[in-house]
C-alpha cells in the first residue's frame, strides 16, 4: 500500500495470530512473524438485519433492526516446510485450531542391525512415543523408545521401505501434529488478518472447523483451513482531507476524506492502526471524518512522527511478513497402504473438527459466544492406476471391510517432507473408471481412532 484505486489479488497477505482468550484479539495489529503465504484467502463478516415492519397504514417498512454479527474465513496455502524440527509458518493454524504438536530429537543410526521397524540409534534424547523421525528419506512415527545404553532403539510405524543398516546415517527429528480433544477447555482460537492493497479484514475468535491436505498429482502439497469467527472488522484506505497543506508531526486530531474507513467500535482500549508513508498511527476515536490518534509514530511499528502532505493515503497498517521454507513438489514420495507401496496419483484428506458453536447468548452483539468440540470425521480419497499386485489387492481388502493403515509422504529430504498417516483407515468399496485408456481407481473411506486422538497424524520433517 498504497496502490491502484481498487483492491487487487496479487497483493493478498495473510496473518494468523493465536489468541489467549476466545473473545479478545491476540493483538490490535498484525505481527510480521505471523505471516502465512496464501494462495487464496477470504475473511468476511456478516451483519444481518430484519426489517421493522410496523403496520400502521404505511406501504413500506419503517426501518431495520440490527441482528447479531458473525464471520467466516478460509485459507489455502502450500504445505511448505523449513528446517527439519522447525514448525512451518502454517503451524499456528493447526496448534490453535484443534491440533497439538510433538517434536523429536536428532541422532544417528547405531551399528548395522536395524530392521524396517526397529531403528538402532546412538541416543534417544528428545525422542518419545508419538514423535517422528526422518531416516533414509522416509518419515515415520515413533511408537516406542528404548533408551538402554548401548542398546538404544526406537520402534517406528509403518515399516520403512529399506532397513537403515549403515552406521552413522542421520536420524532427524520431525514434528507430529495430531487432533486435540481438549481444544475447547481453553478454547483454541485465532486472530486472522487478510490484506489487499487498499483494505484489510480482521477476524477475532477464528475457529478452524475443517482442514484439508492434498498431495500428489501435478501439484505441490497444499493445505486449506476454513471456519467461523466471532467478529470481523473491515479497515479501508482513505486520504487526508485537512484543508491545509500538511499534517504536522504534532497533530493528533485531523480529518480524512471518509471516516467510515475506521471501524466505529474503535476506542482507547481497542485502537486500530493505520499508516501514512512510513509512519504508523494508533487511532482511538472517530467522529464523522475527524479522527483522534493516541500515538504518532507507533513505537516499533514504523518511522517516527513526521509531516505529511494533504491528500496522502491513510491506509491499514500491514507489516512485511517473514517467511521460511519452500513448497514440496510431487516429484518424490509415495503412498503405502497396509505395507504395500501403491502407485496412487493423489490423496486428499479432510478433517472435520465437529465444532458445535454456542450461539445467540442474550445481551451479546455476536452470534458465536464459544464452542465445544463434537465428534471428528476424517475422510480421504486416494486416486491412481489399477495394478493387480497392489491396488487391486487393496480393493479386495476394502470389499472385506478390513481396516488398513495408510501413509502418504511428499518429499524425501529432511527439511522438505510432509506426510499424513491414518493408522486405521476403513476403505469403502472402490470406484473403478473403466472408460479410459487405463482403468483408474478411487479409494474413499474414513479414518477412525481406536483410542482418543489417534485417527490421523500430520508429520513434518
Amino acid at each position: 500500500m498504497p496502490g491502484p484505486t481498487v483492491d487487487i489479488g496479487r497483493d493478498l497477505a495473510f496473518f494468523a495470530d493465536p489468541q489467549s482468550t476466545f473473545k479478545t484479539a491476540a493483538a490490535n495489529y498484525p505481527v510480521a512473524a505471523d505471516a502465512v503465504r496464501p494462495l487464496t484467502a477470504s475473511v468476511n463478516g456478516k451483519a444481518p438485519f430484519a426489517m421493522f415492519a410496523d403496520k400502521r397504514g404505511t406501504s413500506t417498512q419503517q426501518g431495520v433492526i440490527d441482528q447479531k454479527k458473525t464471520g467466516e474465513f478460509s485459507l489455502e496455502c502450500y504445505a511448505y516446510t523449513t528446517t527439519a524440527g522447525t514448525a512451518p509458518d502454517w503451524a499456528d493454524l493447526l496448534t490453535s485450531g484443534g491440533w497439538q504438536a510433538e517434536g523429536s530429537g536428532n541422532t544417528t543410526v547405531r551399528g548395522t542391525a536395524s530392521t524396517t521397524t526397529q531403528v538402532n540409534v546412538a541416543g534417544t534424547a528428545g525422542m518419545g512415543a508419538g514423535s517422528c523421525i526422518v531416516v533414509g528419506g522416509e518419515i515415520r512415527r515413533i511408537t516406542a523408545v528404548d533408551a538402554t545404553p548401548g542398546a538404544a532403539h526406537v520402534t517406528v510405524t509403518p515399516a520403512l521401505t529399506t532397513a537403515p543398516t549403515t552406521a552413522g546415517v542421520a536420524v532427524t527429528g520431525g514434528i507430529v501434529y495430531k487432533p486435540k480433544d481438549a481444544k475447547d477447555t481453553v478454547p483454541d482460537a485465532l486472530t486472522l488478518w487478510a490484506f489487499n492493497n487498499r483494505s484489510a479484514d480482521r477476524a477475532i475468535g477464528g475457529v478452524i472447523g475443517s482442514s484439508t491436505l492434498t498431495m500428489g498429482g501435478d501439484e505441490a502439497s497444499r493445505i486449506t483451513f476454513s471456519g467461523t469467527a466471532r467478529q470481523v472488522d473491515r479497515l479501508v484506505a482513505t486520504t487526508l482531507n485537512l484543508g491545509a497543506p500538511t499534517l504536522d508531526a504534532s497533530d493528533i486530531i485531523f480529518t480524512v476524506t471518509d471516516g467510515t474507513a475506521i471501524p466505529a467500535d474503535v476506542s482507547a482500549a481497542t485502537p486500530y492502526y493505520f499508516q501514512i508513508d512510513s509512519e504508523v498511527f494508533a487511532v482511538i476515536a472517530v467522529s464523522g471524518n475527524s479522527i483522534t490518534v493516541v500515538t504518532r509514530g507507533a513505537t516499533g511499528l514504523g518511522a517516527g512522527a513526521a509531516t505529511h502532505a494533504e491528500g496522502a493515503e491513510f491506509y491499514p497498517y500491514q507489516p512485511t511478513g517473514t517467511f521460511a521454507g519452500s513448497p514440496i513438489p510431487a516429484t518424490s514420495g509415495g503412498i503405502i497402504i497396509n505395507g504395500a507401496a501403491i502407485s496412487g496419483g493423489s490423496i486428499s484428506v479432510e478433517v472435520d473438527q465437529g465444532i458445535v458453536y454456542r450461539e445467540n447468548v442474550h445481551g451479546d452483539a455476536y452470534v458465536v459466544d464459544g464452542y465445544v468440540g463434537g465428534m471428528r470425521a476424517v475422510t480421504a480419497t486416494i486416486e491412481g492406476w489399477t495394478f493387480f499386485d497392489s491396488s487391486m489387492v487393496v480393493a479386495m481388502t476394502a470389499n472385506s471391510r478390513t481396516p488398513v493403515p495408510v501413509l502418504c509422504q511428499q518429499g524425501d529430504v529432511a527439511g522438505s517432507i510432509v506426510a499424513v498417516e491414518m493408522p486405521t483407515f476403513q476403505i469403502e468399496a472402490p470406484d473403478l473408471d473403466r472408460g479410459g485408456d487405463e482403468v483408474t481407481m478411487s479409494l474413499t473411506g474414513q479414518a477412525r481412532g481406536l483410542t482418543a486422538e489417534t485417527e490421523i497424524y500430520i508429520l513434518v520433517g
